[in-house]
């Protein structure tokens, strides 16, 4: 078990895509990208929403 299915997911992506006939480095950079946006974008939320609602939560405290 693996957090987020990290190196897995992306090679099991990338080994779909050449057997789909796109090159390999072709693949690596779009299973990299599609990756690094899904797996950040939680995060940036995340931090976007602790900031905006960090005013509130003190005031519970």
């Amino acid at each position: 078990m693996l957090p987020g299915g990290l190196g897995v997911t992306e090679g099991s992506l990338t080994l779909m895509l050449v057997h789909q006939g796109l090159k390999e480095s072709d693949a690596f950079a779009a299973t990299f990208i599609t990756r690094a946006v899904t797996l950040w974008f939680a995060v940036l939320v995340g931090v976007i929403s602790v900031l905006f609602y960090q005013k509130d939560l003190e005031k519970l405290l």
